[in-house]
């Protein structure tokens, strides 16, 4: 049997402090209630204020795309493709049979943010291109997914006729993409070394580091799970005067330490041969290269860079 609680006789106190007491807890509860119902109603009327503005700016960025991409005269239809759209897909006589009288149509862009002349990239038609950029058309329009009409003529069209065009027109070579990638990224990521040599070739920024991770282009050719297109990119970059040594903003992570991840031999000697040094620590876990590979079980990586170490420390 528990304990017999207390009466409030035993307590010393009167009925009247008692009903008292009771109704001060009642006031408490009451108020404690009220409080929580006015946060509810403000949560709820500032979701619903929140909701209003998201609505507004979805309908504001419409409508300033859809002024964006129509043009008065000009026919498109559900997904804003023009009968110069679906010509430029056709080739350039299909483009010339609608001219002068769709001129007005040349930068209009689609659902997809997407023009003439970039569907005409996307398939290599290069002829079709040039005559489309001499009619004024855009090279630089970006569409919805972040690409440009210089990107579908480097990483869709076999050969470089497209790019040519695009660039002797002013496609920018160094255009930000999404998260700041530059075409360079992207080629070294795809394993595209000739789209990698043709944008060297033509003066792209070798320094550009990526906005979220602070990767550069060397840091995408190194990791490459193809050892054979890692080494053919790595040593194309450092070549043209790539920097060895870039941290990463993500890890501290260089080049050689990624490489050393990857496990591939060749590309962490290549590395080795333009500069890369094997003492740089990456700033998360303070790990050298040698570290890493010897964490990492990495056995032929990790005899390169103790041979690398000897001789350095011997010379």
């Amino acid at each position: 049997m528990g304990k017999k609680r207390p009466s409030w006789k035993e307590h010393g106190e009167t009925q009247e402090e008692r009903l008292e007491d009771f109704q001060r807890a009642q006031d408490a509860a009451s108020r404690q209630s009220m409080m929580v119902g006015v946060c509810v109603a403000c949560f709820f009327v500032l979701a619903a204020a929140g909701y209003q503005y998201s609505l507004a700016v979805v309908a504001e960025n419409s409508a300033a795309t859809t002024a964006n991409t129509r043009v008065e005269g000009v026919h498109q239809d559900k997904n804003g493709f023009t009968s110069l759209h679906r010509a430029a897909e056709q080739g350039v006589e299909a483009v010339r049979a609608l001219m002068p009288e769709q001129q007005k149509a040349i930068n209009v862009t689609d659902k997809w943010n997407e023009t003439p002349v970039m569907k005409a990239a996307r398939k290599g038609l290069h002829t079709t291109v040039r005559y489309l950029l001499e009619q004024t058309a855009d090279p630089n329009v970006m569409n919805t997914e972040g690409r440009t009409a210089l990107y579908h003529a480097l990483f869709n069209d076999k050969g470089n006729e497209t790019a040519i065009e695009l660039l002797k027109f002013g496609a920018d070579v160094n255009v930000s993409l999404k998260s700041d990638r530059s075409l360079l990224h992207v080629a070294c990521s795809k394993g595209e070394p000739e789209a990698a040599a043709f944008l060297i070739a033509n003066q792209v920024d070798l320094t550009r580091t990526e906005a979220s991770t602070g990767r550069t282009a060397l840091h995408s050719a190194v990791a490459l799970s193809d050892g054979k297109k890692a080494e053919q990119l790595t040593g194309l970059l450092l070549n043209a005067g790539a920097a060895a040594n870039t941290k990463d903003s993500e890890n501290g992570a260089t080049p050689l330490h990624d490489a050393v991840t990857t496990g591939h031999v060749e590309v962490v000697k290549v590395l080795l041969e333009h500069g890369a040094d094997p003492s740089v620590e990456d700033d998360m876990l303070r790990r050298t290269p040698l570290t890493l590979a010897k964490k990492k079980k990495k056995d032929d990586v990790m005899k390169v860079l103790e041979e690398f170490l000897a001789q350095r420390a011997a010379a």
